[in-house]
């Protein structure tokens, strides 16, 4: 199972009283899980992102990627291949980046480095059906920041995924809370997936 399960009348509150559209970005009502690794050797390029990107897609299942941006640099901009729309081909487009050589910007800082960010919707299962939970684009993302230090010939990365946390816990934000059961099986998957993507990040 990589959905995560809601009641339709938790499903229909939320849609109806529009949270999705006047509340994502409030920080208070999202929390974030990071992982970072260092990798041996200059790995500082898009092709590593994208391999990082695959270890997110791979391990978290219950997330549908809506967009991405990828960390900035000028060529990459001026040939109109920065960003991805889900409708189109991920693929084609993951090709054309890397078989452009684009050059990474580094300045051995995660504190100071541009970031890729991944937009993302949510797979739900609402009785047996199986439904995304927002109707419109939003602002609930994961950030890939790459760096890396000549010094130690070593390339850091960072990932920090930003989800909702009404899907996974009491939100006092909310007047309607997730009942104890779809609670219990959301924070299962949850552990499930955080163990996964650690798997995945060592292959990287």
């Amino acid at each position: 199972m990589k959905t995560l399960q809601l009641t339709k009348e938790w499903l229909d509150w939320f849609q109806k009283e529009r949270i999705q559209l006047t509340t994502s970005i409030d920080d208070r009502e999202m929390f974030t899980k990071t992982f970072d690794e260092d990798i041996k050797r200059n790995r500082l390029n898009y092709s590593t992102v994208f391999s990082l990107i695959n270890s997110l897609v791979n391990a978290f299942g219950f997330l549908i990627v809506d967009k991405i941006r990828l960390a900035w640099s000028v060529k990459l901009e001026n040939d109109n291949l920065q960003f991805f729309n889900g409708e189109a081909n991920f693929e084609e487009w993951k090709e054309n980046v890397i078989n452009g050589n684009y050059e990474f910007s580094n300045s051995y800082d995660a504190d100071y480095e541009d970031s890729t960010e991944i937009y993302f919707n949510y797979s739900v299962e609402v009785d047996g059906q199986v439904l995304t939970l927002y109707h419109h684009k939003q602002t609930d993302r994961a950030s890939i920041y790459l760096w890396y230090n000549p010094k130690i010939d070593f390339t850091s990365f960072k990932m920090s995924i930003s989800m909702r946390k009404a899907l996974f816990s009491i939100d006092t934000n909310f007047e309607m809370q997730l009942n104890n059961s779809c609670l219990e099986s959301n924070n299962n998957l949850l552990l499930q997936m955080d163990k996964k993507l650690k798997e995945e990040i060592m292959k990287v």
